[in-house]
């Protein structure tokens, strides 16, 4: 699997492992009966059960996005830095 952010702040790389991590998760909570799902029951499975969560967690998560990221530089540091 190969996707692509729209922000540019997110790399191919990283967009790429979210992607993967989602299908992962997906498949070893709610697929995991399931050797081939058919497209439409995988469809209803992610519809049904996988967004409600996804959308009851999507709050508590909006709050906290830089958290575990480095601050952005001053400017004093970006001077050192170039330098």
């Amino acid at each position: 699997l190969w996707s692509r952010s729209t922000s540019p702040l997110l790399s191919r790389l990283r967009t790429t492992m979210t992607v993967e991590n989602h299908w992962k998760q997906l498949k070893h909570h709610y697929l995991h009966i399931m050797h081939r799902p058919r497209l439409d029951h995988t469809l209803f499975v992610i519809c049904t059960k996988a967004v409600p969560v996804y959308m009851a967690r999507a709050p508590a998560l909006q709050d906290s996005y830089r958290i575990g990221r480095a601050r952005q530089l001053t400017a004093y540091q970006i001077t050192f830095k170039t330098a």
